[in-house]
């Protein structure tokens, strides 16, 4: 008896990812890649054409972030799995990600057994349970009010990126980096840039302890 195998699109920046990734599905004999790209807009037109049974994405993309396709792609394929895959451990990024309509959660320090185990439950229909846990100090801050790339900006602040180096990773202008950490600092009620890094530093400090 031939059994189908589920159709998976991969939406990752890192192009050694993506292909490390499309080889291990590949192997399987249930799984098979459809398709591999490296921002939402590219994986905005192609997964329409590739029609996939499950979505990889991960949170950290050029252009539009990985949160933002997970929405995108709820509003417009309400019935297609997405499975986040992506190095943010944190709840809090869990949660966002679930809320805005992922049905799986699965960080790359995880065993690659695990992303596999995700994209099978998925593909069945099976919603993954998730189980988060809040870190102490990691909600100091009123993040929440933070949209999903200004929380990424906060982030990669708070790793000691400046503006220009924020701009590059996440492949934005540095004038949008800059109206990102205005928004920020007005959210945070923050005095200065000086204080919003000493508060990203903190914070970042904070979720590791």
């Amino acid at each position: 008896m031939t059994t189908t195998k589920k159709r998976i699109f991969i939406v990752d920046d890192h192009p050694m990812i993506r292909e490390g990734t499309a080889k291990v599905i590949n192997q399987e004999s249930d799984l098979v890649l459809c398709g591999a790209v490296g921002t939402a807009a590219e994986a905005m037109a192609g997964i329409p054409k590739a029609k996939p049974d499950v979505v990889v994405v991960d949170l950290s993309l050029g252009g539009r972030s990985g949160l933002e396709l997970v929405k995108f792609l709820r509003e417009h394929f309400p019935k297609l799995p997405v499975v986040v895959y992506t190095m943010h451990e944190e709840a809090l990024y869990a949660q966002r990600a679930l809320t805005n309509g992922a049905c799986g959660y699965v960080t790359k320090l995880q065993p690659t057994a695990q992303l596999l185990a995700a994209l099978r439950q998925a593909a069945s229909g099976v919603k993954l349970e998730q189980k988060l846990t809040a870190r102490h100090g990691a909600k100091a801050l009123p993040v929440d009010k933070l949209s999903d790339r200004e929380l990424e900006v906060f982030e990669l602040r708070g790793q000691g990126l400046t503006g220009d180096h924020i701009a590059a990773r996440l492949h934005l202008s540095r004038k949008t980096v800059d109206t990102h950490l205005e928004h920020i600092k007005h959210k945070l009620h923050l005095a200065d840039t000086g204080e919003l890094l000493h508060q990203a530093v903190t914070w970042m400090q904070s979720r590791l302890s």
